[in-house]
């Protein structure tokens, strides 16, 4: 049968016995790369339906887990309320803890009572900054508020039992007492005092001065006196002179329009980094203009206390 080709090739196409016997190996090779791939689609094609009721099996359980972690998750971050009444006033640092709130915070309500601050209402909490909104309106029930003379009796009396000796007699004298003239220390507005003025604060030099008006500039103006203390590398004693010799106002507030401002503008401002401005836009063009500064909070890498500290200077129109 093999001689009665080679005899037919070298007759009618004059090949010699070498290229027919390489025509035998060629043909055969190129038919099998030829048919090959359409066999081996079709054997695939045909374990297909299987394959693909394995995989959407496979992502319906995955789906499912996720779900079971999504609930997981959401029940773990409901707050754990410490039902019990208390007076904002009058709690200690470590029962601010307690309850929920971060040892920072905790920090900065003692300090603003410490000032001379005073709650008044459950609303004024939520003005401390940086303080979980969420956590706070959750002890709301929880809270009242004691008139202010039983408050301060409530912060001086101490159960003591003491002793006391005999006063010694009165010793008559005909001088009268030198009158001392109190001077009242001058102070300045926080959002307003530049660095002449913060130097005449006792204490208080040129690098610190010029230090709060630099910070005051990048922030667009304080939004709550305790922002002094977040002054980079300035020391509790002196942030607490600044506000020792100072009032506030949060007036005239430099805010940052989300919908118009471009990511190099965003992140120029001390509290947003290159990658939130980034994820702001992004989320700006994917969705369309933001409507209320709230919907923020759809950012996945925005944090909660982030957002706290970001949401005064925002604004979404001009």
């Amino acid at each position: 049968m093999t001689n009665r080709f080679s005899n037919y090739f070298r007759r009618y196409f004059g090949f010699s016995s070498t290229e027919i016997r390489g025509l035998f190996v060629l043909v055969p090779a190129m038919l099998f790369a030829l048919f090959i791939p359409q066999i081996y689609k079709s054997y695939l094609l045909a374990n297909t339906e299987h394959g693909a009721a394995q995989d959407e099996e496979q992502l319906r359980v995955w789906a499912d887990e996720l779900r079971n972690q999504i609930v997981v998750t959401q029940e773990v971050e409901e707050f754990p309320i410490y039902a019990k009444h208390f007076d904002p006033n009058l709690i200690r640092t470590d029962q601010w803890i307690k309850m929920g709130f971060t040892e920072s915070i905790a920090e900065r309500i003692k300090k603003y009572l410490t000032k001379g601050g005073v709650f008044k209402k459950k609303e004024d909490v939520l003005k401390i900054y940086g303080i979980n909104r969420r956590l706070v309106k959750a002890y709301f029930d929880y809270m009242y508020f004691l008139p202010s003379e039983k408050r301060r009796i409530r912060q001086v009396y101490k159960p003591t039992v003491t002793y006391a000796a005999p006063a010694p007699a009165p010793v008559e004298t005909t001088s009268q007492p030198p009158t001392v003239r109190r001077v009242e220390p001058e102070t300045y507005e926080l959002n307003t005092a530049d660095t002449t003025e913060l130097k005449t604060i006792r204490g208080i030099g040129s690098f610190w001065a010029k230090s709060v008006v630099t910070s005051r500039e990048e922030l667009g103006g304080f939004v709550d006196r305790m922002q002094v203390y977040e002054i980079n590398y300035m020391p509790d004693s002196v942030a607490d002179l600044i506000i020792d010799h100072t009032t506030f106002e949060p007036s005239a507030i430099r805010q940052l329009n989300i919908n118009t401002l471009e990511i190099d503008q965003l992140r120029k401002h001390p509290y947003i980094n290159y990658k939130l401005a980034n994820a702001i836009v992004k989320y700006r063009k994917q969705h369309g203009e933001y409507e209320e500064i709230e919907d923020l909070k759809k950012i996945v890498i925005l944090k909660d206390s982030v957002y706290q500290k970001i949401f005064p200077y925002l604004i979404i129109s001009d």
